[in-house]
């Protein structure tokens, strides 16, 4: 149970990263390197914040000092993760949350396809239609997303304020005027 609750919290959290970016580059013209900083540090903090907590913390420095290639192979990691990032927000900063969305479909598709060609895994009947299901679902909505991209009418309901007297932050106000600092 505890591992379903963990996927349902990586999937809520991770469907609401990139709108999130997104928003932040066009409300608060953030650039990518910011984004990257802050969520880096928030990253590092926590987990440090959590070793400390758990009393892990020493354990870890003296296993890193009994095995000096651990190490490098961190910073191996860390590099490929840097550059992955960098593409992300690049993506997303670019193209929008919708191409990212629609790159990393494709790129989980292609993922699973090869596992199953590299490790010659047997695929089912009910799993090759239950891929052709999310996939098909999944193309779907980035593809009549990506239509809807220039319909003025498709967007209109997201540019509707739900109050009344809100007003809905362009590009052109600076991050003081966007009518967040009158909803505390």
């Amino acid at each position: 149970m505890k591992g379903l609750l963990l996927l349902v919290l990586f999937l809520a959290l991770d469907g609401i990263t990139s709108p999130m970016q997104q928003m932040l580059f066009e409300t608060y013209r953030t650039s990518k390197y910011n984004q990257m900083f802050w969520v880096n540090c928030v990253s590092a903090l926590v987990s440090l914040g959590i070793m400390l907590f758990n009393g892990s913390l020493w354990r870890a420095i003296s296993f890193c000092g009994a095995h000096p290639q651990l190490l490098a192979n961190a910073m191996e990691l860390s590099a490929a993760q840097v550059s992955s990032q960098f593409f992300i927000y690049s993506q997303v900063k670019e193209f929008g949350a919708l191409v990212f969305a629609a790159t990393m479909n494709v790129r989980q598709l292609f993922s699973i396809m090869t596992s199953y060609i590299t490790y010659h895994h047997s695929i089912t009947i009910l799993q090759v239609f239950s891929l052709f299901l999310v996939f098909g679902a999944l193309f779907y909505k980035s593809l009549s997303g990506l239509m809807s991209v220039g319909d003025p009418s498709a967007t209109k309901g997201e540019k509707t304020p739900l109050l009344p007297d809100a007003k809905v932050p362009s590009v052109e106000d600076p991050p003081e005027s966007s009518g967040l600092k009158n909803a505390a």
